[in-house]
């Protein structure tokens, strides 16, 4: 545990995740308005959240040429940072189950369920942060 800068950690993750990202057809875009800014904590920790955010979305994007956007931004006390993808949501079902231990909407063998719970246990018990989901993107996605 110790201080340190949160942007070159995210532009590290991205840049190692661009050729799984590409591999799988999805492109990935970073953008922040932030030049430095410190977190006190694991970095690894932040990196091992990025990590499973931007692999959910890459696999969320099934279009050819989608683009998965990673921003970084500074909005009043608050460090947000976002991952969004174009793919076609969740199920409005299945959005109070997306992080508990072990639940999937991946086909069997594709995922362990265990990612978007460990990206909110680290969010909030490291940082003292809070994970949310974009429930009004959610609703746009689903009517198209």
């Amino acid at each position: 545990m110790a201080r340190f800068d949160v942007t070159p950690v995210i532009r590290s993750c991205v840049t190692l995740e661009r050729p799984l990202a590409r591999k799988h057809g999805a492109a990935l875009k970073w953008q922040t308005s932030v030049e430095s800014l410190y977190l006190f904590g694991d970095s690894g920790a932040l990196y091992q959240v990025l990590t499973n955010l931007i692999r959910n979305a890459v696999d969320a994007s099934q279009n050819p040429k989608s683009a998965v956007l990673i921003s970084l931004d500074r909005v009043a006390d608050n460090l947000v940072l976002a991952v969004r993808d174009g793919g076609q949501g969740i199920a409005p079902e299945h959005l109070p189950q997306i992080f508990d231990r072990g639940f999937t909407t991946k086909p069997p063998g594709k995922g362990s369920g265990i990612g978007l719970a460990v990206v909110k246990e680290i969010t909030e018990a490291m940082f003292g942060g809070r994970f949310t989901w974009n429930r009004a993107l959610e609703a746009e996605r689903r009517s198209r």
